[in-house]
This record gives C-alpha cells, structure tokens and sequence, in this order.
C-alpha cells in the first residue's frame, strides 16, 4: 500500500560558560591589596608559594556554569487504512559552580577582618 512519512522537529542547545582570570608562575606569586581581593573562578597555579594577602577582606566565589538541552520531535506514519503519530519531548539542564584554584608548594591567605 502506499505510505509516507512527516516529521518536524525543534532542537535547543545552550552552555554558559565563566573565563575566570588565569595566572601562572614559574616561580612565586604574590597577590596583595590595600583593601579587598575579590576572586571568581580563578585558576593560579606556580610552580613555588602562592601569597595572597588583604587589608580588609579575601573573597574567593564560585561562578555558575549551566547546560539546557531541548528536543521536541513529532513523526506521522501513515499506511493503507492505518495513521501512527509519535510526539516526543526531552529536555534536561544541569548548573555547576567553577571554583577558584590556588595551586603552588605553599599556599598562604591572610586578611585584616580575618
């Protein structure tokens, strides 16, 4: 018998995704201020210590990362006396968080308001 096909789909793919400042160091690093050292998602690495230092406040935060994936697919199957219609629906996210990494032989953070 005769039959044919239709088919109509939508498909949604989204990342974000957080650059956080990078610092590498063949030696020692040293990060200090007056006042506040603020910090998303940063990676420092050295290969000797690591110092950071505030006079008030050290804030080391996360930054959110998040993926979204969406797919709706509708099919017609259509036969000699026969129609079969198959929808589907998939969709999933996920979030994490990036964190900030201080990396080095020794790691020393200190900050006037402790």
């Amino acid at each position: 018998g005769n039959s044919y096909k239709a088919k109509k789909k939508v498909e949604i793919n989204e990342s974000v995704r957080q650059q956080g400042t990078e610092i590498a160091s063949g030696g020692n690093t040293k990060i200090i201020a007056g006042r506040d050292v603020n910090s998303e998602a940063a990676q420092v690495t050295a290969s000797g210590d690591i110092g950071v230092g505030a006079g008030r406040d050290v804030n080391l935060t996360t930054a959110t990362e998040s993926d979204y994936h969406y797919r709706e697919e509708t099919k017609t199957k259509k036969g000699f006396l026969s129609k079969k219609t198959t929808h589907t629906i998939e969709e999933d996210s996920a979030t994490r968080e990036a964190g900030t990494l201080l990396s080095g032989d020794n790691v020393t953070v200190s900050a006037g308001n402790n």
